[in-house]
């Protein structure tokens, strides 16, 4: 029942607009008149459409705008910064590096000053030493002549004064120029200590032991190198003789005796 209800609505619906239609039709100034209307009203639409389309995209232009310049000016001022910073950055290296230049310099001309005021102050200790010395040995004289002391005596104290001068001069000289270390007066130079050569034998994950070559001493790769050169000169000489009784065996029948001479290549490398 519902379903043709439905369609007597339908029905009735498609009589009244074709009454209407017909209605119109029968009126030119009415049909006139709703033409007129309905394009007035789709020129309004489309022109709302467009006019409203038309500043959506002014609007969004504007704002991308906005925002390119904004970019632009953020990587404007970002350059500006990073250049900043590359010469602040500069500057304090270039500061560091006089400071650390300064510094070294300052404890280089301290030591140097140090050494040169102690080689002074040495100096000047061997050449008191020296008047002392020569001092001593004019009262010496003076005494020998007034006879107080006699010639004998006088020349061994004077041997000693000389001889304590002689062997301090020597020292400070010896000292100096092969003990003494060149930068700081205060430190000594020692000898380089003896290096001791790595094993050679080199273990690897499983426990298996083997020879590295490189790490070898030179007489025991020399050792090695004459043993296997004497072995194959030996070899030569065995596959010669060898060959030799082959033919003759082959010409007269004769068998080779046996050889009873062994042969070992690393005998001399044995201590």
């Amino acid at each position: 029942m519902a379903n043709n209800y439905v369609g007597d609505i339908l029905e009735l619906q498609d009589l009244e607009k074709i009454n209407y239609a017909q209605g119109i039709k029968e009126n030119p100034s009415e049909y006139s008149a709703l033409v007129n209307q309905r394009v007035s009203q789709i020129l309004d639409e489309s022109y709302t459409r467009k006019r409203a389309s038309f500043q959506k995209a002014i609007v969004d232009m504007g704002r991308y705008m906005d925002m390119e310049h904004n970019a632009a000016n953020f990587k404007t001022r970002s350059a500006d910064v990073k250049r900043l910073q590359d010469v602040i950055e500069t500057n304090n290296n270039t500061l560091k590096n006089s400071s650390l230049a300064d510094l070294d310099n300052s404890r280089r001309q301290f030591e140097i000053n140090e050494y040169y005021y102690y080689n002074k102050l040495e100096t000047l200790f061997f050449l008191q030493l020296f008047f002392i010395a020569t001092l001593s040995m004019a009262v010496i004289f003076h005494l020998q002549r007034t006879g107080l002391l006699s010639s004998k005596f006088a020349g061994y104290i004077t041997l000693i004064l000389m001889g304590v001068v002689v062997i301090t001069g020597l020292y400070r000289y010896f000292y100096t120029k092969r003990t003494r270390d060149t930068r700081l007066w205060h430190r000594r130079k020692f000898d380089d200590p003896e290096v001791i050569p790595d094993s050679p034998l080199v273990c690897d994950a499983n426990g298996k032991v083997s020879v590295d070559l490189d790490k070898l001493s030179n007489g025991t790769v020399g050792c090695a190198m004459s043993a296997a050169e004497e072995t194959a000169k030996k070899f030569e000489e065995i596959n010669a003789k060898i060959t030799n009784h082959a033919l003759r065996y082959q010409m007269t029948g004769q068998v080779p005796p046996p050889d009873e001479n062994s042969f070992n290549p690393f005998a001399k490398c044995r201590r």
